[in-house]
């Protein structure tokens, strides 16, 4: 047996095993405070996910929606109408061009309701980064 052909086996044999420790990234857009609970859900539930800030180049990106410019923005928002809109939090690849994760819930200033949403959306998330 030819010694190349050895380290094709070797290669072939540990291929599982390298491409298990490979971690994905995703830029967070405009999260409104929700960045520390999705990356508490990420770390609970051993999602291979890195979070990295607006603008930097990853694989995915993280939104959420309606899209207001920032956290004060939403809170003025809240005040003046006295609701609490629908939210969105979608994971989205923009390479394929489609959102792969979407979790829906009503955002609201209780700590609980929004850790809540964070576990399901990250849950979401290892569902379909499982599939194929």
């Amino acid at each position: 047996m030819r010694s190349g052909t050895l380290w094709g086996a070797a290669l072939f044999c540990l291929a599982p095993n390298l491409a298990a420790d490979h971690r994905l990234t995703a830029t967070k857009e405009h999260l409104w405070g929700m960045e520390s609970l999705i990356q508490a859900a990420i770390q609970e539930q051993n999602v291979p996910l890195d979070l990295l800030p607006s603008g930097e180049r990853s694989r995915y990106r993280i939104f959420m929606f309606p899209r207001f410019g920032s956290r004060s923005t939403w809170l003025l928002y809240r005040k003046a109408t006295g609701r609490s809109e629908d939210t969105t939090l979608e994971l989205y690849d923009p390479r394929r061009r489609e959102s792969l994760a979407v979790h829906e819930f009503r955002l609201d200033a209780d700590e609980t309701v929004r850790r809540r949403a964070a576990h399901e959306f990250v849950r979401r998330i290892k569902e379909e980064l499982r599939t194929p």
